[in-house]
């Protein structure tokens, strides 16, 4: 018997409805069984001066939040947004207020739907000759009618996983020797989400949702690639015994931002019981800075503690086949090998 075919609109329907369920029972828990763990102070008086940090976004929400911890500790943090002007400012009146203890930024022009920017944004950083300890891959775009990147590809799945692979491949270099240069292991966070569960009808023909769209289908498509390539990295930067880099996902919570921009009444509905931006920069401080992990990559923290990670996303043969989808899209030969040329227009 052939199978029946289900209409696009049904398959939208039960995404958007798998999307709430998923994101109500998780802020729920948050809530509840699950409460927030606040940061330890073992994070806190970690000592940064001589290291330096890179992050995507970092001009609201949970990407601000954590920002505001991880300057004090003496961080020198390279940040990439779209407008360096407007963040500059919000700093200085930190600066005013002796709220940046002893740490040092600079802020560079970066617009992750252009891979060429992203790539004039990693060579910016190259230029300056120092080793990266830590790169935060942040910054991401949720829901929304489908649209295209300057490149053409689908702008969830283009801006949260294809500039940032793109930016870890270029960044690898200095984040090995980082890493090299002992103490701890040099670290690549990706912030995902729970909400990469709903990547569970992936479709490796159509990563670009061209054939069908839904928008919170993309956004877990996102989100699961983000974890694939997460743990797919790992395990190369593992086979390379020389190599002390480590590479985890986190899922910062149910969190009241402005990625909900286009869920306005989930956002109306769900204040009470979403976390606030602060809790949520915490998994971020806690995945990038904390002795607790050291060493311990391929992971996916949910409330700075090992979570679930969705059995397709964990598969090896899925996570294969992203690696190989995301380095011929890029045209990367070898990851973390760069030829200097650039593929971009």
């Amino acid at each position: 018997m052939a199978a029946v075919a289900v209409p696009d609109f049904l398959k939208r329907l039960a995404l958007f409805l798998y999307m709430q369920l998923l994101g109500a029972i998780q802020a729920l828990k948050e809530q509840t069984v699950d409460r927030h763990r606040a940061l330890k102070r073992d994070v806190l008086s970690q000592d940064g001066r001589g290291k330096t940090l890179v992050m995507t976004g970092g001009n609201r929400g949970i990407g601000w939040e954590a920002l505001k911890v991880m300057l004090p500790l003496g961080y020198h943090v390279i940040l990439g947004c779209r407008d360096p002007d407007t963040l500059d400012m919000e700093l200085k009146k930190l600066k005013q207020k002796n709220l940046l203890g002893d740490g040092t930024y600079e802020i560079l022009q970066v617009n992750l739907k252009s891979l060429r920017s992203v790539e004039e944004f990693a060579r910016a950083i190259l230029s300056k000759n120092v080793d990266v300890d830590v790169l935060i891959n942040n910054a991401g775009i949720m829901f929304g009618p489908r649209t295209q990147t300057d490149d053409g590809f689908e702008s969830q799945f283009g801006v949260n996983h294809l500039s940032h692979v793109l930016l870890t491949h270029l960044l690898l270099p200095r984040l090995k020797s980082a890493g090299e240069k002992g103490g701890s292991s040099a670290r690549i966070v990706n912030v995902s989400s729970c909400a990469h569960f709903v990547g569970c009808c992936i479709d490796f023909d159509d990563l670009q949702c061209r054939k069908f769209y839904s928008a919170e289908g993309a956004y877990g498509n996102s989100k699961a690639a983000q974890i694939m390539f997460t743990q797919s990295l790992e395990r190369r930067l593992s086979d390379d015994g020389d190599c002390n880099v480590k590479s985890v996902a986190i899922h910062p919570g149910v969190v009241r931002t402005g990625l909900y921009e286009h869920a306005r009444l989930i956002h109306m509905l769900g204040i009470l019981f979403m976390k606030s931006p602060d809790q949520g920069g915490d998994t971020i401080v806690y995945a990038a800075l904390s002795p607790e992990i050291e060493g311990r990559g391929g992971l996916y923290l949910d409330n700075s503690q090992p979570g679930n990670v969705a059995s397709f996303a964990s598969d090896p043969a899925n996570q294969q086949r992203m690696w190989d989808a995301q380095n011929e899209i890029l045209g990367i030969r070898q990851f973390g090998v760069d030829d200097g040329k650039s593929r971009f227009k």
